[in-house]
């Protein structure tokens, strides 16, 4: 039966990069086609190529060529042809609903090696897409190409899966598998979950506000009320970033309060164990631990004391000396009585300024330095401070008591306890439970404080949120060229916050679903035993009889796992796979009848090694050997 409606590759070819030059020519529609390459001859450019291409366009390209075991920058150019001007290009064909496409790539450059000055590295001068559709029928450049392909094909989406490197696969699992490692997983399939048609919504519905917000502004010649708009748009921008890190902040969240949860139980079974051991020394010694932590809390207590009182310890020290400075300001004149203001001012205000006292009329010089005079009278509250005696209340406290309290506490308690403590000798049993408890304690203070710190950060967005909101509403009250239109506006919020209600529920759902069509991918292979389960707080695991563990199925099964996850986040076929079965042990025959059953097409870039019990079922073709 023939699939018209689904993508399907024709060719790949490759001239130049990375001083690659080939073409794989796949089987025909319906066909799976095997190609066989040695080592070191292009199987992994060829994936990165189609990574590089499909992810980035035209503008965004250069220097984001990534190897794709280690995400590092990678040259591009053929490094062999150092300091030479190369052209290097990639082709490929592939044809969906009886149309065909050609996708190009150029890229031209110089791969730069100069040793004296330690450079090197791929200095590329352009890069140029195209994008031919029926043969030339239509033709689109540069960007466009980019974004026709993610819109039409979901490339740019399932670049990182349907371009899938079986040898490195493994990785994946070790990331997924750990539940304080899982950012990475959990953000592919954060990406996989949302609601295109959602997604397409909410961008319409912001369109439309801009363009009521534009069309508003248009329409007015007042500079003050287009600066309310435009402030109007920026805080609505704002607003996007912070809902966006509030939503993933929570996600963190309750990730980390499952991680504690897990943590947290098996501190309490290690305790119990330790509660329950019947070694004297032990016993002796989580008595003892216990004991200093008693020790430990007094003399905090302590400490705290006397900071608590530090202000009581310096009255008798400071009180004579404050008064004895308040004296000698008063004394020697230098803030003048409050009484001496109404004559100053009688000196300045008379006409002419005459001297009140002497009857002379005042020349410049005597006019200048009255005026100064005067800038140096104190206030009444002032000369109330300096005519009273300062007295402080004084308490009975003597903070050498306390000291001697803390030094004898750590002499006679803290350092013999300590000493107690060290001499111990435990089994290696019981040395490796305080160990493994130890970790545990620390383990939870850093997560504690990796919350503690995300729920900071939470709360302050939400109050951020809150501000901007409550800004945009007063910015746009004020702005009356928004008056005919608030009902618009307000419609659009009330629909933007529905739809991004929706998609958290949407993404919760389709992590389940996906979570069972990979379970389902994994029994086909491994047998009806197994299963797995994605979650957003455990990631995702392999499980046999309904217990789930990531040392379960060991290398084979977690590649097998690995295969099955990225078929659960690619949207099209075909499926490209570099190095499919080299690890996979005995599930060869097993992974590639599920291949088969599963995809359109799929494409297999092996080394000679993996072809037995492997390429017979998935193409009756021979597998085609590039040289």
């Amino acid at each position: 039966m023939a699939h018209n409606n689904t993508l399907h590759f024709d060719s790949i070819k490759i001239e130049g990069y990375r001083g690659r030059n080939f073409e794989l020519n796949m089987n025909p529609r319906d066909e799976n086609s095997v190609f066989v390459l040695d080592g070191n001859t292009g199987k992994t450019t060829t994936i990165e190529l189609l990574r590089w291409c499909f992810v980035y366009s035209e503008s965004g390209a250069k220097g984001k060529f990534k190897h794709m075991w280690t995400k590092q920058g990678a040259h591009v150019l053929d490094f062999l042809k150092e300091n030479e001007n190369q052209t290097c290009l990639i082709t490929i064909n592939f044809n969906v609903k009886g149309n065909n496409y050609s996708f190009k790539r150029i890229t031209v450059g110089t791969y730069l090696k100069d040793v004296i000055n330690k450079v090197e590295g791929d200095r590329i001068e352009k890069i140029q897409d195209v994008l031919e559709i029926n043969n030339g029928a239509e033709v689109i450049r540069g960007d466009d190409v980019n974004r026709y392909l993610n819109k039409n094909f979901d490339f740019g989406q399932c670049a990182e899966h349907f371009c899938f490197d079986g040898e490195k696969a493994r990785e994946v699992m070790q990331s997924s598998a750990n539940d304080r490692n899982i950012d990475i997983l959990l953000e592919i399939v954060n990406e996989r979950t949302t609601n295109k048609k959602l997604t397409t919504y909410e961008n319409k519905l912001r369109t439309l506000k801009d363009q009521v917000y534009s069309l508003s502004r248009s329409k007015l010649t007042d500079k003050t009320l287009q600066n309310i708009i435009d402030k109007i748009i920026k805080k609505e921008k704002q607003l996007r970033i912070v809902d966006i890190d509030v939503i993933r902040l929570g996600d963190d969240i309750r990730l980390l309060e499952k991680t504690i949860l897990q943590e947290t139980d098996e501190l309490n079974k290690i305790n119990e164990e330790i509660s329950e051991s019947k070694s004297e020394m032990l016993i002796e010694k989580t008595k003892l631990e216990n004991y200093l932590k008693l020790v430990v809390k007094d003399i905090e207590n302590k400490r705290t004391q006397l900071y608590t009182n530090s202000l009581d310890w310096i009255n008798i020290d400071v009180v004579d000396p404050i008064n004895i400075i308040k004296n000698k300001v008063k004394e020697n004149g230098k803030l003048p009585e409050p009484f001496r203001e109404d004559l100053i001012k009688s000196c300045i205000e008379s006409d002419p300024p005459t001297c009140q006292i002497c009857g002379r009329e005042l020349d410049e010089t005597s006019k200048q330095r009255i005026k100064e005079l005067e800038k140096t009278i104190a206030k009444p509250p002032v000369h109330a401070f300096l005519s009273n005696n300062f007295v402080m209340d004084l308490k009975n406290f003597n903070p050498s008591e306390v000291n001697n309290d803390i030094k004898e506490l750590i002499e006679k308690e803290y350092n013999k306890t300590i000493l107690e403590l060290n001499s111990i000798q435990l089994s290696n049993k019981d040395e490796k439970l305080i160990k493994d408890r130890d970790v545990l304690y620390g383990v939870l203070y850093e997560l504690s404080e990796q919350k503690g710190g995300k729920e900071t950060d939470q709360k302050a967005g939400k109050e951020c949120i809150t501000i901007l909101k409550k800004e945009i509403k007063e910015l746009t009250n004020k702005n009356a060229a928004l008056e005919e239109n608030r009902i618009i506006l307000d419609k659009i919020d009330d629909t933007l916050d529905l739809i991004l209600g929706t998609q958290e529920k949407t993404k919760e759902r389709a992590v389940g679903i996906i979570s069972d069509v990979i379970s389902e991918g994994v029994s086909s292979i491994l047998g009806p035993d197994f299963s797995a389960r994605l979650t957003k707080e455990e990631g995702l695991l392999l499980g046999q009889d309904g217990f789930y563990n990531p040392e379960i199925g060991g290398m084979s099964g977690r590649l097998i796992l690995s295969y099955c996850f990225a078929e659960a986040m690619t949207l099209i076929d075909p499926l490209i796979v570099d190095t499919p079965s080299g690890n996979i042990g005995s599930h060869r025959k097993a992974l590639a009848e599920h291949l088969n059953a599963n995809h359109k097409q799929v494409i297999l870039l092996c080394l000679p090694t993996e072809i037995e019990e492997f390429a017979p079922y998935l193409s009756q073709e021979e597998p085609i050997k590039v040289i």
